[in-house]
């Protein structure tokens, strides 16, 4: 409260200063008057007080209506300041008094009439992107669908092994290009977050050993065995959204994938279930070239690749972004450790469900 009648009181310092001065210029003319006419003079002087005490009570006055008619609307205003969290609560401040208050509410409701056509705009033209977005991945996932399937009809092991190399390269390609159309569907839905999604109970175990088997033709192809390490009796049920908590798992499988592949050796994937106290953790550990110390920190920032990305692949620096957005939606928790040529590890952390 001191803090508003200071904010108050520094607003009007120069109405008060005015009334300040023309007291004073008026006491001094009273007082040259009357001392040289030397007529009634020490009655004057006995009646400076009264004069005083009345201009100050009516200063007084004046202010304390003002503070009275104007603080409510400042109330509002600091309360929308501090508490307002969309553009829809500056749509109404109230009953306003004071004419300066009102012409500031007209601006105030043009402005947001405008920023509301603006919003509508916008949302319209987002809208319009998603459908388009999602119609050309659907568009483009039928020819690959078609591609995929004459493969699995050819008899490939009746080709020569020249052929067989290219006809499992295009495989590869046509996986590739199904993964990424996928990344691009969600990324496109990430936005519209709040309505596709839904908080159950899941089991992290089934949705693990259900990723493996969507990739276990990238596992086989590449070399690369995954492996769980797991209590089966314990109860691994967590509360999340099945379908993208397990596309942001595939995220950061097919990024181990892709970089454990490029070394020598044949390696493992595992994936080791911990649970303490009031947590789940799911640690996702490749055998692959590992994480620069000085990428590390930046490896959610969308596009960035670092150096393996640039070293190994043609990296978008998308795909553990869209699993840090994603986890961040669902209230749960990503990091990563790594030690260069030693692999990496990603921590996902989940709540018990109970």
């Amino acid at each position: 409260m001191w803090r508003t009648i200071y904010y108050f009181i520094r607003e009007r310092i120069g109405w008060i200063s005015l009334c300040v001065l023309q007291i004073f210029f008026i006491l001094i003319y009273l007082y040259l008057y009357f001392y040289f006419h030397k007529q009634a003079f020490d009655l004057l002087i006995a009646d400076w007080g009264y004069l005083l005490l009345l201009t100050g009570t009516l200063l007084l006055l004046f202010l304390v209506i003002q503070f009275i008619r104007w603080y409510p609307f400042y109330r509002r205003t600091e309360l929308l300041l501090h508490e307002a969290e969309k553009m829809d609560d500056f749509g109404h401040l109230g009953k306003v008094s004071l004419a300066e208050h009102k012409r500031f509410y007209q601006v105030m409701r043009r402005l947001y009439q405008v920023a509301s056509q603006e919003k509508n705009q916008y949302e319209d033209a987002h809208q319009q992107h998603l459908e388009y977005m999602n119609l050309w991945v659907h568009e483009m996932k039928t020819p690959l669908a078609s591609l995929s399937l004459i493969l699995q009809k050819m008899d490939i092991h009746a080709l020569p092994e020249e052929e067989r190399n290219h006809m499992k390269s295009m495989e590869e390609e046509i996986e590739k290009l199904n993964d990424e159309l996928d990344k691009v569907l969600n990324m496109a839905r990430l936005d519209d977050f709040a309505t596709d999604y839904h908080i159950r109970p899941v089991s992290l175990l089934e949705s693990v050993r259900e990723v493996i088997h969507h990739k276990k033709k990238s596992f086989i192809r590449l070399g690369i065995f995954p492996k769980i390490e797991a209590d089966q009796d314990e109860d691994w049920e967590i509360l999340t959204d099945r379908k993208w908590n397990q596309f942001a798992i595939e995220q950061i499988v097919q990024n181990a994938l892709k970089y454990a592949s490029k070394m020598e050796e044949r390696s493992y994937l595992t994936f080791r279930f911990l649970k303490k106290k009031k947590s789940i953790y799911l640690l996702i550990e490749d055998q692959g070239p590992g994480i620069p110390k000085q990428d590390l920190p930046r490896i959610f920032d969308p596009f960035f690749t670092g150096e393996n990305g640039r070293r190994f692949s043609q990296a978008t620096g998308m795909g553990l972004y869209l699993v840090r957005k994603v986890f961040t939606a669902l209230s749960h928790e990503i990091t990563a450790e790594s030690e260069e040529g030693k692999g990496a590890t990603f921590i996902l952390t989940y709540s018990i469900h109970k």
